[in-house]
């Protein structure tokens, strides 16, 4: 499994790891637990998908959140699926609770676990769980990362007004300021899928055609968030990144380059 409970001293609680495979169970949440001996295992919270289509993906919802809107939005003919808990007498509760809310449920039978013998499952990043309090953090960092690499003139630009107060005063709108990437941002780990470091990842990127200014991040080289930082830039087309060593505390310049529709990063050699 590729997250860690930790994430650069920042945690995991402000991203929501779900089943990424299965056609039974994807997008279902997981945690992270840690038993007394330290050893980390995921585990799939007790938790309810619905759909009307089998075109549709599951919507899951925690046991906790269960109620008459959730069941309201699937007719008669949809398709639940109940999942998690902690055995037999856990998985009965939530199928009576789900018969309180939506008496058209008629049960028909077991799902295939998507853990497999050896106790592992592949986990994706719900993009869309980034705490307000985590997305101030890493925007705080990138905002630094960027005054770094372009000088401390410009971050002042009114351009980042917006982005200043959600920082320092907790003001503005959180969505869509972070947002969790799907593939790492190091080429080779695209290419191998291995991570090549445990150090600090950033990069900017700046592309006056397009009018964007976006930062990446991976703390640890863990999860990669890319950052918008502004929609108005109309400087020069500009690309930087640095790696940040945790084991001699060093800083080093990465290879950077310009990721269009067309890029291959098999071609890139180090």
């Amino acid at each position: 499994m590729a997250i860690k409970g930790t994430v650069g001293g920042i945690g995991t609680k402000g991203v929501v790891p779900i089943v990424g495979e299965g056609h039974d169970w994807k997008g279902a949440r997981t945690a992270i637990k840690t038993d007394k001996n330290g050893t980390q295992s995921t585990v799939v919270l007790p938790q309810i998908g619905a759909r009307r289509t089998p075109e549709e993906p599951f919507e899951w919802v925690l046991e906790k959140d269960l109620n008459a809107d959730f069941a309201a939005r699937y007719p008669k003919g949809s398709r639940f699926h109940i999942v998690g808990g902690d055995g037999p007498e856990h998985q009965q509760r939530l199928v009576e609770n789900l018969k309180a809310v939506c008496p058209t449920f008629i049960y028909g039978g077991s799902l295939q676990s998507p853990i497999t013998e050896n106790g592992t499952v592949m986990v994706s990043v719900d993009d869309y769980t980034v705490s307000r309090t985590v997305a101030r953090c890493l925007c705080k960092i990138v905002f630094n990362y960027m005054a770094l690499t372009c000088g401390d003139v410009f971050p002042l630009s009114s351009e980042f007004n917006a982005l200043r107060e959600f920082i320092r005063n907790n003001i503005g709108d959180a969505a869509g300021r972070v947002i969790v990437k799907q593939k790492p941002i190091i080429a080779q780990g695209i290419i191998t899928g291995e991570r090549g470091t445990d150090g600090h990842v950033l990069t900017i990127e700046g592309r006056p055609r397009d009018r964007t200014l976006t930062v990446q991040l991976a703390l640890f080289n863990s999860i990669p968030y890319r950052i918008p930082m502004t929609d108005q830039y109309i400087g020069h087309a500009y690309v930087k990144g640095h790696h940040f060593s945790n084991d001699t505390n060093a800083v080093s310049e990465l290879q950077a380059k310009f990721a269009g529709p067309d890029f291959d990063p098999s071609k890139i050699t180090w």
